[in-house]
């Protein structure tokens, strides 16, 4: 299809794709704070079996976890931060291309379905890890 030969964008479909890039700018900030979650409770899980494991070792080491635990949770959210922004452009211009194109329907729900399936699979690793933590614990 030649450049020229392409039917104008109406007001109506702007919206609707601003609207779409809102909603999944907000779900991908969800999905980055629930895979931040992962890693925290992935730190907290390890921190538990090691005092469990080994009582003694682990008041000489705890407070050196928890700066270790500290560093790799800001290190995680300044990664988190860079990745969500590259994704926030490249989702923005995926839908307009897909405007342009007539594939905006398609490519929303393609972004949009693969953002609610990551945000569940992290939510049950998530849940999964809380409730071993729990059952060493206990």
């Amino acid at each position: 299809m030649a450049a020229g030969s392409r039917k104008p964008v109406r007001w109506h479909q702007t919206v609707s794709y601003m609207v779409a890039w809102l909603i999944s700018t907000a779900l991908l900030v969800i999905d980055l704070f629930l895979a931040r979650g992962v890693v925290n409770d992935v730190l907290t899980s390890i921190a538990v079996r090691r005092s469990i494991t080994d009582p003694d070792q682990w008041r000489a080491v705890r407070l050196t976890y928890g700066w270790t635990a500290d560093t790799i949770d800001w290190t995680i959210l300044l990664i988190i931060a860079c990745v969500g922004i590259a994704l926030v452009i490249f989702i923005e211009t995926y839908y307009r291309r897909g405007l342009a194109e007539g594939l905006l329907r398609h490519r929303v729900m393609r972004v949009v379905g693969l953002e609610l399936a990551v945000g569940i699979v992290a939510w049950l690793i998530s849940a999964l890890l809380t409730w071993l933590t729990i059952q060493v614990a206990t």
